[in-house]
């Protein structure tokens, strides 16, 4: 009798150990198929940093988060579902377009942005024209710049503007601008350069608007005989530089600089002359007249 409830007991006993096991729970995901991962930074925009901050969350944890910057696979996480979501994380990339996908290894999904950066700024090397120098309608005003990226340059003058698109990316180019709207007087202008991220203004230059051109009339020598000195008497609507030569001769000989009148003598051996008599602005403008006399 002893052995069979010794032996009822140890049967019992394995069958609760059975009965144990295979009520034992297991978790199974079932996948919907609806399954996303979030890509919360970077976002589709220009960055001015070479350091993004990278924010991406899974809805499952995944046995790894990776990504590809234009196709170059790199691992971010393993047995995680977020990555920079509770703790900031950084990624560093190159200046330029970036194509950037975050693929999983659980859910089997992958998800993608398109971002920009741009950390440079634009460097001008400098502008025309000149501090203090003279510009009329003809004067080219331009900047000299390095730009990777240039969305535009912006000419600034007076109270008026003057925006080009067309001008060219790269190291040491010039953008020029012509055709200004200018009125006789001080001006002050300066440039504006944009990049994807921004814009660097130049400094700010004066310059003198003159748009008058030099007009002058020889009052003295007349067609008439002189007696060895003869009698130069030259006016000008505005100061020039004046000067006079035989057209026989090559050389031009100075009567004054930076003036608007001259009245002196000049002597000349006996003989029949033509003379040229020549004004020139600060724009390197000219006006040219002749005078004829003779000498006894």
């Amino acid at each position: 009798m002893g052995k069979y409830i010794s032996s009822l007991v140890v049967f019992l006993a394995v069958a609760s150990v059975i009965a144990i096991s295979v009520t034992q729970n297991v978790t199974v995901t079932v996948l919907s198929g609806n399954e996303s991962i979030h890509i919360y930074s970077p976002q589709n925009k220009v960055y001015n940093s070479q350091k993004i901050p990278l924010n991406i969350t899974s809805d499952y944890n995944e046995s790894r988060i990776r990504y590809s910057d234009n196709g170059v696979l790199k691992l971010l996480c393993r047995n995680c579902w977020e990555y920079g979501y509770f703790k900031k994380q950084t990624k560093t990339f190159n200046e330029g377009q970036h194509n950037l996908t975050i693929e999983t290894d659980f859910t089997k999904i992958n998800n993608s942005v398109s971002f920009f950066i741009d950390s440079i700024k634009p460097k001008i090397f400098g502008t025309w024209p000149l501090k203090k120098s003279f510009v009329d309608n003809k004067t080219e005003f331009s900047i000299k710049y390095t730009e990777d990226n240039l969305v535009k340059a912006v000419l600034h003058y007076g109270n008026r503007t003057i925006e080009k698109t067309d001008c060219e990316s790269g190291r040491i180019k010039a953008c020029n601008f012509t055709n200004l709207i200018l009125e006789t007087g001080n001006l002050e202008y300066w440039f504006e350069v944009f990049d994807y991220s921004g814009s660097v203004n130049s400094s700010k230059i004066n310059v003198n608007v003159d748009l008058i051109e030099p007009e002058i009339i020889i009052n003295s020598p007349e067609n008439s005989s002189y007696n060895k000195k003869v009698l130069f008497n030259i006016t000008s609507n505005k100061n020039v530089y004046l000067e006079y030569k035989d057209v026989k001769k090559s050389a031009w000989n100075k009567l004054c600089n930076s003036c608007d009148s001259y009245s002196g003598l000049k002597g000349f051996p006996k003989g029949n002359y033509s003379i040229i008599v020549r004004a020139t602005d600060k724009l390197r403008n000219i006006d040219e007249k002749t005078a004829n006399f003779s000498v006894k």
